[in-house]
């Protein structure tokens, strides 16, 4: 595309007058949203912005979303300081400009899109109420965009040293756990874009591990006492189409508990960590150590985790406190872990069986 096409297209964007027809086949060249650096015509950011003259509702959740703060959030940004890699950039900042994160173009114009059309989803009856507004672009309907297809490029990806690697292991994987979960009929948008009862139009919110409302609501637990000085933590997710955990590698559920004294003190602890389990293993090709995962153990799709907790009986003829949390991490060694933040679950106390 020329530039003087692309400053055409942008004012037409603008402009919001001429509806432009609707392609329902799409294109073989589009490629599914995912990393950059991608190389556009028309600037990035004054693209995105047009979008917001007849997307407003649109608009105003992404602005608020991880997507739109990708690059800029303080937990990515300390991440990335001490270890500044293309490989993290390009998903995190796929438009060149850091301030965008993913931005409007980054999902809805990826590589192949031309002549400044829209990518979407196809409409699903009975059709959204009209706004009175007319698209001033081509827009092509692709049913892929309506699947997990158009989020795997971002959120399931080897690691950056694959050639190194033998294993086949992903880096990331939540596409991945999505298919064979009994939710894989279910796309990501249907927990992650809800719809307005009111319009039909979906969020762009994309509510996930920052949000404690969902974080909570994804999970239910229960604790009972085993009689022998212990206590079962017993975790089972709802409506969840992939693990949990998922994402970053990371995160993971600390499970706990505290038998108290008399007055209220701390006599014994234990505790245990749910996630992927990793350490740092020779690299074939000489380069620097690979993240080998030793085991998995988080929460899986119909499958609870249960948790034995073992404390000294003569120490839990009262109280047990036990708690869930679910941990975010900046970096990992094995078992020794920095902790970026922490959220509770659930929690409560049970007197043990006698």
């Amino acid at each position: 595309m020329t530039r003087t096409r692309a400053l055409l297209v942008f004012a037409a964007l603008s402009a919001c007058r001429d509806r432009a027809p609707e392609v329902s086949r799409p294109a073989t060249a589009i490629e599914r949203p995912g990393p950059g650096p991608i190389a556009r015509a028309a600037d990035a950011a004054q693209t995105s912005a047009s979008c917001t003259h007849c997307h407003e509702d649109a608009a105003r959740t992404h602005a608020a979303s991880l997507h739109a703060r990708a690059f800029t959030d303080s937990a990515f940004q300390a991440a990335y300081r001490a270890e500044p890699l293309p490989f993290c950039r390009d998903c995190h900042a796929p438009e060149r400009e850091a301030s965008l994160g993913v931005s409007c173009v980054t999902c809805h114009a990826p590589r192949g899109v031309q002549d400044g059309a829209v990518l979407a989803a196809p409409h699903t009856p009975p059709p959204r109420p009209r706004t009175g507004k007319t698209a001033p672009h081509p827009v092509i309907r692709d049913a892929r965009f309506g699947t997990a297809w158009a989020c795997a490029g971002c959120h399931d990806f080897a690691f950056p040293a694959e050639a190194a690697r033998t294993d086949g292991a992903k880096m990331q994987r939540t596409v991945t756990e999505h298919a064979r979960s009994p939710f894989a009929t279910t796309p990501c948008a249907g927990c992650h874009m809800p719809e307005a009862p009111a319009t039909r139009a979906r969020s762009h919110g994309f509510a996930a591990s920052r949000d404690l409302a969902t974080l909570r609501g994804a999970v239910h637990v229960t604790a009972t006492s085993t009689g022998d000085g212990g206590l079962d933590v017993t975790i089972s997710t709802t409506g969840v189409g992939h693990a949990f955990p998922t994402g970053d590698l990371f995160r993971r559920l600390r499970v706990s508990a505290t038998a108290l004294g008399a007055g209220g003190e701390a006599l014994a602890e234990a505790d245990a960590s749910l996630g992927r389990h990793l350490r740092f293993t020779p690299n074939p090709s000489g380069g620097p150590p690979l993240q080998t995962e030793l085991w998995d153990d988080r929460v899986m799709p119909g499958a609870p985790r249960v948790v034995h907790l073992s404390l000294p009986r003569a120490t839990t003829t009262r109280e047990i406190r036990w708690r869930v949390e679910y941990q975010r991490a900046r970096s990992a060694n094995g078992e020794h872990v920095v902790l970026e933040g922490v959220e509770v679950l659930a929690e409560g106390t049970l007197t043990p069986a006698p």
